[in-house]
């Protein structure tokens, strides 16, 4: 049974036409970007200074208020993904930076990893590092059969008997695990042809007779194409939501994992620098 894109189309047209749901979406998309900030900055003083202003007024900076200082470290620690509480943190750390003429892209990458205090980076274990890789399979082999379900314009099902199918207003079709196998097919047709007829008598066996009137009375009967159809909706928009999910936790685990190979990146690097300076030093004197 071929998979549709018309319903995700028509469900988010939806959405975007009423009026309440889309101002919800807005807000939610403003409170999710706030609380983004606010992790990366470690703090959300920034935010409700903003807030202040927008609501007060403007108020002139002064390099000796405790709230401007708390905002540059914010602003630091948003850039550099650090998490560092003082002005003396991030003195020692730019002066890390330029004395040993650091990559400091590389070292942005490397969020929890880097203790601003000590300047030391974690090391990273490589079972750990072997353990976060594998584990990113799990839900990206998941995504696909979600995708597939939640893509499809079919209730999927499954019968004492007969094993998981799809089933619809007009049609009723095996679901297959593997494309070696040719799924049976019960639609209009085949319920109104002659019980002996070969196809018919095939399909009778794969599951049962019980089963495939079953199937057939649903195609004619109304209270059934009601069921199935809302059905429908209900496990479309539940697996549209377990498919975001499942996206979402893979980027996360791949973001995670660069980070890790960033950490493991950074310490080459960084060895590497200060073996440079001290033999330019060194030859220097």
């Amino acid at each position: 049974m071929d998979a549709s894109f018309n319903t995700l189309f028509s469900y988010l047209s939806e959405l975007i036409d009423n009026k309440y749901v889309f101002a919800i979406i807005v807000i939610s998309s403003v409170v999710g970007f706030s609380f983004y900030i606010k992790r990366k900055a470690k703090s959300g003083f920034s935010i409700s200074n903003k807030l202040f202003i927008f609501l007060i007024g403007y108020r002139k900076k002064n390099n000796n208020d405790l709230i401007d200082e708390i905002i540059d470290i914010e602003k630091f620690n948003f850039h550099y993904n650090t998490n560092a509480i003082s002005k003396r943190q991030i003195n020692r750390f730019e002066l890390w930076i330029r004395t040993y003429e650091l990559d400091f892209r590389l070292i942005s990458k490397l969020k929890g990893l880097l203790n601003i205090e000590s300047l030391k980076i974690k090391k990273v274990n490589n079972l750990y590092f072997t353990l976060v890789f594998v584990s990113i399979f799990v839900p990206f082999f998941t995504l696909f059969p979600a995708i597939n379900v939640a893509l499809t314009p079919a209730f999927l099902i499954k019968l004492e008997n007969t094993g998981w199918f799809w089933i619809n207003k007009n049609q009723a079709t095996e679901y297959v695990f593997t494309d070696k196998k040719k799924p049976w097919v019960i639609n209009t047709t085949t319920c109104t042809a002659n019980n002996s007829t070969t196809p018919t008598k095939n399909i009778i066996k794969l599951i049962d007779e019980k089963t495939f009137n079953l199937i057939c009375k649903s195609f004619s009967n109304k209270e059934d194409q009601r069921y199935i159809e809302r059905k429908i909706k209900e496990q479309q928009l539940f697996f549209y939501i377990v498919s975001i999910a499942l996206i979402l936790l893979v980027f996360i685990l791949s973001k995670y994992l660069m980070t890790l190979f960033s950490a493991y990146e950074a310490r080459k690097m960084i060895l590497l620098k200060i073996k440079n300076f001290r033999s330019k030093r060194k030859h220097r004197f």
